[in-house]
């Protein structure tokens, strides 16, 4: 990374897998845009998308996507699983002949560009084409890898994606995510977020094994850990909670196994069972330690959200300044920023 950031050569590959809080995109874009500011001119990648608003769920703010067409959502966190899933946690599946979805890069002030879009999807048939419309141009899929990607002959900020059948009657297609890409120097930032998603969630994407390895991972931050937490004291067991992580972190492992994880703690919250609150969440430090014992098995490092926060109730403090939700889970955007500031000076050894 240090390549990269002195000289602006070389490509560095982060990805953050956590529940809300990424999902969001406000912590983990904040991290991603001060990567960016020390070298503006090798801002590499945004990362990868997804069309959120198709699957009628938030989606970052600083980005936009838009669909038409009647579209069903997967998502890890909520139940059994009747379609596969990759590294986004979520997949979209249609039949409507009228369905499409587009994104665009830049809703704010940012300047991400592509050249490839690789899109993971599945599509019911061989006579189904998959095309991406840009800039007035349709351009036509190969099928690369066990996805599809698209070749531009300029830098993009955004498309559509429309789906073609010879016989008027289309086939199913799901999407499971997105990855506008580029041949640019820098820092990539990867956000990975599912609203409500624990370890048993993300093991239920069967399809993150074959996807992880197009993000190239060089640093993956894990922040997957309060949904797990959110059970009666005793429900809560340190040792499966560390297994799934293994799990997890050995998927990573066999793309890069030279990867190096960095652990965020949960924050402070309230247990929260069946929507009421029940006083602040005792499992919260037990999670704390786990992640530290994960960290010294894998030779990482723990981001301790909990301790910056202040420990056990500081969630109080943070509401009565204004920088978390009265959910005393969730923080303002303003919250998120700072954590993403002090994220970023950790990461940078300061």
């Amino acid at each position: 990374m240090e390549k990269v950031l002195l000289f602006g050569k070389g490509r560095f590959n982060i990805v953050h897998i956590g529940g809300s809080h990424v999902q969001a995109d406000a912590f983990s874009n904040r991290v991603r845009m001060r990567f960016a500011e020390i070298q503006p001119m090798a801002g590499a990648e945004r990362g990868a998308i997804f069309p959120w608003s198709a699957a009628k769920t938030n989606g970052p703010q600083n980005m936009q996507t838009y669909y038409t067409g009647t579209w069903k959502k997967t998502q890890n966190s909520l139940g059994a699983a009747d379609k596969a899933m990759g590294i986004m946690g979520y997949t979209i599946t249609t039949t409507d002949t009228g369905a499409s979805i587009g994104f665009e890069l830049n809703a704010w002030d940012t300047r991400w560009t592509y050249n490839r879009l690789r899109v993971f999807a599945e599509i019911e048939d061989s006579i189904t084409t998959m095309l991406l419309v840009v800039n007035g141009d349709t351009l036509e899929s190969k099928t690369k890898g066990g996805c599809y990607e698209f070749e531009t002959v300029q830098y993009e900020t955004g498309g559509k994606l429309i789906f073609r059948n010879s016989d008027n009657c289309q086939a199913e297609v799901s999407i499971l995510g997105l990855i506008p890409e580029n041949d640019r120097n820098g820092i990539t930032y990867h956000s990975l977020g599912v609203n409500g998603a624990s370890l048993a969630s993300w093991l239920k994407c069967t399809e993150f094994d074959n996807e992880i390895k197009y993000l190239k991972p060089d640093l993956v931050i894990f922040g997957v850990g309060i949904n797990d937490a959110n059970v009666p004291y005793n429900s809560f067991s340190e040792e499966v909670y560390k297994e799934r992580y293994r799990q997890l972190i050995e998927k990573i492992r066999k793309v890069n196994p030279q990867c190096v994880f960095v652990f965020i703690t949960n924050n402070d919250c309230v247990l929260r069972l069946k929507r009421k609150n029940r006083g602040v969440n005792r499992n919260t430090p037990r999670v704390e330690q786990a992640m530290r014992e994960l960290a010294k098995e894998y030779n990482g490092a723990v981001w301790n959200q909990f301790r910056v926060m202040g420990g056990l109730g500081s969630a109080d403090n943070w509401v009565k300044a204004g920088l978390m939700n009265n959910d005393k889970i969730h923080f303002t955007y303003e919250g998120y920023c700072l954590l993403g500031d002090m994220m970023y000076e950790a990461l940078m050894g300061r």
